[in-house]
C-alpha cells in the first residue's frame, strides 16, 4: 500500500494531479468495460474552463473540469438534475447561489457541495479570476 506521504505535492495553483483507482468492472461477454487509474493535469494558461474527466468509459459516473471565471462574470444559471456536485476552489473569492436557497461562500480551501435536482449559479464578486475544479457524479447510475 502507498503512503500518502510517498506522494509528491506540489502547489494547488501550479498543478493539480487526480488518481483515480477503480475496481474492475467486466460486461457482458467478458470486454474490460472499468476505467484505469490516470493522472491528469490541469493547464495553468486555461482562461475559461478545461475538461478533466469526461466520464465513461474514463470514470463510471464521474466528470470534472477546470472553471475560470473572470472578476464579475458569473457561470449561467443551470440544475445539477440527477447529480450532486462538489466545487473545490484553488483561486479568487465568490458565491454559489442556490434558487430558494442559501448562498455559499467559495474560496481557497473551501469546499461547496451541491444535491442533486438544485438550481444553482456561481459568480465571481472578487478582483482576480476564480479558479475551481468541478466534479459531478450521477446519482440514477
Amino acid at each position: 500500500m502507498v503512503s500518502m506521504n510517498t506522494i509528491p505535492v506540489m502547489p494547488a495553483l501550479r498543478m493539480i494531479v487526480i488518481i483515480f483507482l477503480a475496481y474492475p468492472f467486466y460486461a457482458v461477454g467478458g470486454e474490460n468495460k472499468h476505467p484505469i487509474p490516470k493522472v491528469v493535469i490541469m493547464d495553468e494558461s486555461v482562461e475559461e474552463h478545461q475538461s478533466l474527466l469526461g466520464g465513461p468509459p474514463h470514470t463510471l459516473t464521474m466528470q470534472s473540469g477546470l472553471v475560470v471565471i473572470k472578476p464579475g462574470d458569473s457561470i449561467e444559471i443551470h440544475n445539477t438534475e440527477n447529480y450532486e456536485e462538489v466545487l473545490v476552489i484553488l483561486a479568487g473569492v465568490g458565491q454559489m447561489i442556490i434558487t430558494d436557497g442559501p448562498v455559499l461562500n467559495l474560496n481557497v480551501n473551501v469546499i461547496a457541495y451541491c444535491p442533486p435536482y438544485t438550481e444553482h449559479y456561481v459568480t465571481n464578486n472578487g478582483d482576480r479570476p476564480l479558479r475551481y475544479i468541478y466534479l459531478v457524479a450521477d446519482t440514477k447510475k
